[in-house]
C-alpha cells in the first residue's frame, strides 16, 4: 500500500525536457513530505526531470540561500533514490548529483530544506562537461565548483580582485565596517564555527612585504560569531583561517608586497545586529609594515 501510494505523489514543478533546466523556489508545505537517506528531515519540494537525450548529468543547488538536501530519484518513492547529497565540501550551499540517463528518461528530485521555508532554493540541470570556473556550478560534477575545482588553478576568473566584493586598496591601517548579506559561504574554508555564515570577501593588495594582522570582530552591540580566512585565490589556496566561538578573529601573516590575497569574513545569520535583516555587521582591520 506505501508502494503504491508514494507512486502516486505528483511533482509540485514539473522541468520538462530543457537543458540546462534551472528553477528558483521556496518551500510550500509547512511540514515534511519526504523521507530522503542524508541530511534534513524536513518541508520539501518535488520536481520532475525527462532526460532529452543519453548522457551524464550533473544536478546541484549552487545559488540557494542555505544548505539543503538534495534527493534523485529513477521513481517518485523513497526506494527509487540513486542519489543524496547535502552541502557538499563546503562549496557554499551546494548539494549535487550526477546521473547517467537514457533519452526519454523522468528522474524526481527531491529538495529538502529542514524547517526553512522563508529563503530561495535553486535546482540546476546539466550535461556534464568541462569545469567553468565562473558560472556558479559543478559542471563536471566532482563536487567543487568554480574556482574551488583544481582545474581552475591559475585561471584568471579565480584571481582575487575577480571575487571580491570590497577592494581594500594597498594601504595600512584598514579599517572596515562590512555587512555579510552579499555571498553564501561559497569560499572554502578549514575552520568553521557553526551555523550558515554568510561571507563577504576583500581584495588587499600589501604596500610592504612583511607581517601583517588581520582582525576581524562583531559590531559592537551585536551579538554575532565572526569567522576569518585568508586565501591566496577565489578558490584557495588558504593561507589561514580562524573561527574560536564569540571571539575577534586574529591572524598574523607574511605577505608579500604587491601580491594581492584575499579576506573573507563569515558572521553568523541569526544576530541583533545594526539594521537588523539577514547577513551581520562586522569590523575588519590589517595592520603592517609602515602602519
Amino acid at each position: 500500500m506505501e508502494a503504491q501510494d508514494c507512486a502516486l505523489r505528483p511533482a509540485d514543478v514539473d522541468l520538462g525536457s530543457a537543458l540546462p533546466a534551472s528553477a528558483r523556489g521556496r518551500h510550500a508545505y509547512t511540514f515534511s513530505r519526504e523521507n530522503t537517506s542524508c541530511g534534513y528531515a524536513g518541508v520539501d519540494t518535488r520536481y520532475d526531470w525527462t532526460a532529452p537525450e543519453s548522457g551524464t548529468f550533473v544536478i546541484d543547488t549552487a545559488g540557494s540561500a542555505y544548505a539543503v538536501t538534495l534527493a534523485v530519484r529513477r521513481g517518485p518513492c523513497e526506494a527509487d533514490e540513486v542519489s543524496c547529497d547535502v552541502n557538499r565540501n563546503g562549496s557554499g550551499y551546494t548539494s549535487r548529483a550526477v546521473v547517467s540517463l537514457e533519452a526519454g528518461e523522468r528522474i524526481r528530485i527531491v529538495v529538502d530544506g529542514g524547517a526553512l521555508r522563508t529563503l530561495d532554493h535553486v535546482v540546476y540541470i546539466q550535461r556534464a562537461a568541462s569545469e567553468d570556473c565562473s558560472n556558479g556550478h559543478d559542471d563536471d560534477g566532482d563536487g567543487a565548483l568554480d574556482c574551488i575545482d583544481t582545474d581552475c588553478a591559475g585561471a584568471p576568473a579565480c584571481e582575487p580582485r575577480a571575487c571580491a566584493a570590497v577592494d581594500l586598496g594597498g594601504e595600512v591601517p584598514v579599517a572596515l565596517d562590512g555587512r555579510t548579506d552579499d555571498e553564501h559561504g561559497r569560499f572554502p574554508r578549514s575552520c568553521d564555527s557553526g551555523g550558515f555564515n554568510p561571507s563577504r570577501a576583500h581584495v588587499f593588495t600589501p604596500p610592504r612585504s612583511g607581517l601583517y594582522t588581520l582582525r576581524a570582530a562583531a559590531f559592537p552591540g551585536s551579538d554575532t560569531r565572526v569567522e576569518l580566512s585568508v586565501l591566496a585565490g577565489c578558490g584557495g589556496p588558504e593561507l589561514a583561517c580562524a573561527a574560536s566561538g564569540w571571539l575577534p578573529q586574529e591572524v598574523q601573516l607574511e605577505l608579500q608586497a604587491g601580491v594581492p590575497i584575499l579576506v573573507v569574513v563569515r558572521a553568523s545569520y541569526w544576530s541583533a545586529d545594526v539594521g537588523g535583516g539577514w547577513g551581520s555587521v562586522y569590523r575588519l582591520s590589517i595592520t603592517g609594515p609602515g602602519a
